[in-house]
């Protein structure tokens, strides 16, 4: 027996993103009996956002530990108190679990505080989607978060190059595309509804735009008469002040939906008609399908972007605008059956556990400094 050979692996959950990062790659772990314990944390613990943690069992995958990283209520001088007790929080469990690797997603302020617990524990870490970019707070997490990384699985050659200009060595970044992508399956013969999906989550320093941001979007949508389902934002500061005014309105073409399982989204934006807001999966996922895409501000900033979207400032005009661009412009239509996604890499979850599954728990793994 190996003695070097890495028996412990253990996934950390904090969003509904982060369980589409990482399922199809447990999928595989599964097939392959490879033993593994499973995290959460974040969204899965935070009631109003009602991210469902029922996904786990329906993928047969049990929820072994859980700390709660609670969203403050009373403002943005909070974050740094529940940081801290969450790093406690994750200590605690860790001294239990004794992982021999730890497998973290994106950039999540929740992903930084495990990962800074994890590596004062001299417990390595993976990172998948390491080195992309947006232009949010989450972007300096995901860099504190390759200095403490040991392996890094970039979605992109753009993020690859980023890795290595932070100092990364080479032999630990790999280009492995985005894994949540290898489920999506395409089907040319799908029949398209008269909807859009919107997804607009708060940017850390615009707290005094969001209700502006957000009156804009709304005049915009209801004035070009579009059926929209509106998704929940992530619990980033500033979110209930977006929940708060989706509420409000009452308008029968805007349908408010909380949260969806991942196949069910998948589901819901292949039949859609396209969508606007400001979320990451606007760049990434709606690629896979050729829709049109109205991306909204600054917070998708620096992420690889195919043909179909169309970038846009926060300001009622410009979105009304370029609603009508994306609905009447006819070049601009025909060009979308030749978007490329970035981010796709074929059999990205497969070429990620093969890593996985050969490491070694060595000096050359563990040093970096």
């Amino acid at each position: 027996m190996d003695r070097n050979k890495i028996n412990k692996y253990l996934f950390f959950f904090d969003s509904r993103a982060t369980f589409a990062y990482s399922n199809n790659i447990i999928r595989i772990f599964k097939k392959k009996k490879i033993k593994f314990q499973t995290f959460i944390s974040g969204n899965y613990l935070e009631t109003e956002m009602k991210v469902d943690k029922s996904l786990f069992k329906k993928n047969n995958i049990k929820i072994n530990s859980s700390v709660r990283f609670k969203s403050p209520s009373k403002g943005i001088d909070y974050w740094p108190i529940s940081f801290g007790k969450a790093m406690m929080g994750y200590a605690a469990k860790l001294k239990k679990i004794k992982p021999e690797i730890v497998i973290i997603t994106g950039d999540r302020i929740e992903t930084l505080a495990f990962c800074i617990t994890c590596a004062y524990m001299n417990i390595p870490i993976a990172h998948v989607q390491a080195g992309d970019k947006s232009g949010h707070i989450d972007d300096l997490s995901r860099a504190a978060i390759a200095k403490f990384s040991n392996l890094h699985f970039a979605p992109s050659i753009k993020a690859c190059q980023r890795l290595l200009q932070w100092g990364e060595e080479k032999r630990r970044v790999f280009f492995t595309g985005a894994p949540q992508l290898d489920d999506i399956k395409l089907n040319k013969k799908i029949k398209k509804s008269n909807y859009y999906i919107v997804i607009f989550h708060p940017v850390l320093n615009e707290q005094n735009k969001i209700d502006k941001q957000l009156n804009d979007l709304l005049r915009a949508i209801n004035k070009s008469k579009l059926n929209v389902v509106w998704i929940y934002p992530n619990n980033d500061v500033g979110y209930k002040k977006i929940l708060k005014k989706i509420k409000k309105n009452k308008t029968k073409n805007i349908k408010i939906v909380s949260n969806y399982e991942r196949t069910d989204f998948i589901h819901l934006l292949s039949k859609s008609q396209g969508m606007i807001g400001n979320s990451s999966a606007g760049i990434i996922e709606a690629s896979m399908f050729k829709l049109p895409v109205i991306n909204i501000g600054s917070r998708q900033n620096g992420r690889p972007q195919s043909i179909n979207i169309v970038n846009c400032k926060s300001d009622y005009n410009k979105i009304l605008k370029k609603i009508n661009f994306i609905r009447k412009n006819k070049k601009f239509i025909n060009s979308l059956k030749k978007t490329k996604n970035p981010y796709f890499l074929k059999n990205s979850s497969v070429m990620i556990t093969k890593i996985l599954a050969n490491l070694k728990l060595t000096d050359s793994l563990l040093k970096k400094y």
